[in-house]
């Protein structure tokens, strides 16, 4: 924050509009950005009076959305945005984006259902307005619209060849091969009007994409950049309303250290969780909330998130799928819910892979690390042996270094050792104990986990009487004495 330049707003405010047979359905994940001078003493001063709070906001993107009569997500910033600026000037400047949650017609009696649709792609159209009502009435500066997420793969037909070798080149020519794109498209309107729906060179954002993948069909292209700028030249030719057109096929890969974000509000879960992915040298932040969520998006910029679906459901479901920038972080989605629904529910708003709770390490390990290699290559390492208060726990082989000694623990024991090993120096409860290692709904014998700690401590030689890692705590659970990692 420089001077007076303030900025705020609300994030991934999803809603569905369904009006029967009448109105097209629509469904999107709406961004509003507000800047604006006359909400600086809410900062300096702690005077909220000019402020629009963020719950305000998406209520009155619910309103709004129920009330917009079109079908372009265009249209839709811009009607949110006037409407905005015109029940709260205080706003001054505001941008309002929106991603497509795709409707896909599902199958009906006689082809595709006009009222039941799909919401399983990974790509979709994208849109943002910007606004200024500086001068007393809601102008728009800027639009765009786009197309993001693309994967399109083609078997033949496509070439790299002729190009300047030498001592260090590797690659062979390769005169038709196989070809697999990863691609955001964005295009502006000569006019504006065109841009927000109310003129009449609006073009729908499928047509783009179909003129896309028709022109990767039919072209031989030489290279990836013949094949993009002929993928421009013919959007350009074929729809003069266009002033530009932007292409963006960046690589997915990590830029440091691989960062998690864990959303849950368990706090031992949360710790769990970040001791276990010691195993692939991860740095990690937790948000026990949506909206602290939201701000650790942009603060910590994750390259994978951890959400638990069970903890403020709608907000949590909507970050699923988020994007950073132009790209989507991939996500896997914790319950403790195994039905369908749930599942169904959190594959359809974006999540990669789903981990019900309780789980033993090794398996959210491994998922884990599929999924970063699925998204960043084989940048991303497996450490199969750390060190958790002086003992080499080796999750692969599932035993513990104790100088000579190699005790192999069971799978709930090296569940067991990891939850106190990550609460080091806390109280954890027995039914702590039994809803993070056997579930909510495990019905067990009063001394199941008492029996599990005392093996534990046979194999760890661990006297209770002087203990070296797990001291009990009369009438209340257990506390890991040692510090979590070494």
């Amino acid at each position: 924050m420089t001077g007076t330049e303030i900025s705020y707003g609300k994030a991934h405010v999803v809603f569905y509009r369904l009006g029967g047979r009448d109105l097209a359905p629509l469904a999107a994940s709406v961004d509003v950005d507000v800047t604006g001078e006359r909400f600086l003493r809410a900062y300096t001063e702690g005077d909220n009076r000019e402020v629009v709070a963020t719950d305000t906001m998406k209520n009155f993107i619910y309103a709004m959305a129920a009330e917009y009569g079109g079908s372009t997500l265009l249209g839709l910033c811009a009607f949110l945005g006037r409407h905005f600026l015109e029940t709260y000037p205080v706003m001054e400047v505001l941008r309002v984006s929106a991603r497509e949650v795709p409707l896909d017609g599902a199958s009906g009696d006689r082809g595709p259902s006009p009222v039941l649709f799909r919401s399983t792609r990974s790509d979709g159209a994208v849109a943002r307005v910007e606004l200024d009502g500086r001068g007393g009435r809601a102008e728009i500066t800027a639009a765009r619209s786009g197309w993001e997420g693309m994967i399109l793969v083609k078997t033949t037909g496509s070439s790299f060849a002729s190009f300047a070798r030498d001592a260090y080149t590797s690659l062979p020519e390769l005169v038709d091969r196989p070809l697999t794109i990863h691609l955001d498209a964005w295009w502006r309107y000569a006019d504006l009007r065109d841009g927000v729906g109310e003129g009449l060179g609006l073009l729908g954002p499928r047509a783009v994409r179909d003129e896309i993948e028709r022109t990767f069909h039919e072209f031989n292209s030489r290279s990836i950049q013949h094949l993009v700028h002929e993928m421009g030249s013919r959007l350009l030719a074929a729809h003069t309303q266009l002033a530009e057109i932007e292409f963006d096929m960046t690589k997915t890969h990590l830029e440091g250290q691989p960062r998690v974000l864990v959303v849950e509000t368990d706090r031992p879960l949360a710790k769990l969780v970040a001791l276990t992915l010691n195993h692939g040298l991860y740095e990690t932040a937790t948000a026990t909330s949506v909206d602290e969520a939201d701000r650790l998006l942009t603060a910590f910029k994750p390259h994978l998130l951890i959400v638990d679906v069970d903890v403020e459901r709608e907000g949590a479901l909507a970050l699923l799928g988020t994007r950073a920038g132009r790209q989507r972080i991939p996500t896997i989605a914790f319950t403790r819910r195994g039905d369908l629904a749930v599942k169904l529910a959190a594959f359809q708003h974006g999540a990669d892979d789903i981990v019900i709770v309780p789980f033993v390490p090794e398996e959210l390990v491994a998922r884990v690390l599929a999924l970063m290699r699925r998204t960043y290559g084989d940048a991303v390492p497996f450490i199969p042996v750390i060190k958790v208060a002086g003992l080499e726990v080796d999750l692969l082989n599932q035993n513990v270094r104790m100088g000579e000694d190699r005790p192999r623990l069971t799978a709930i024991e090296l569940a067991l050792l990891y939850l106190l090993a990550a609460n080091a120096g806390q109280v954890i409860g027995r039914d702590e104990i039994l809803d993070s290692i056997w579930g909510a709904d495990f019905v067990a014998e009063s001394n199941v986990v008492d029996h599990h700690i005392k093996n534990l401590r046979l194999k760890l030689k661990d006297d209770p009487r002087r203990p070296r890692f797990i001291g009990t705590v009369a009438g209340k659970g257990y506390r890991f004495l040692g510090t979590p990692t070494a």
